[in-house]
């Protein structure tokens, strides 16, 4: 049982990618903003992947794009 749980543990870390650097910012698959925040994990928290939900579109769901901050910010001057 104890090496299921291992195996869980290792699984949630290959699938669940959070940025640790501080180059990266996540940001919202729908409208493109940086605006997502994490929704507290249910009591199915190990087996469930993270939520996450927009402040902006009100977009919910365990996607997410990663980039660099410089591409953020040319990303966001570009649509201006």
């Amino acid at each position: 049982m104890c090496q299921f749980f291992r195996k869980v543990k290792e699984i949630k870390n290959l699938t669940h990618r959070v940025s640790k650097s501080n180059t990266n910012v996540i940001v919202c698959p729908v409208c493109l903003q940086n605006s997502l925040s994490i929704l507290p994990n249910t009591f199915l928290g190990i087996l469930a992947p993270r939520t996450y939900i927009c402040h902006n579109c009100e977009y919910q769901g365990p996607i997410f794009a990663e980039m660099e901050i410089e591409e953020y910010e040319r990303m966001k001057n570009m649509s201006i």
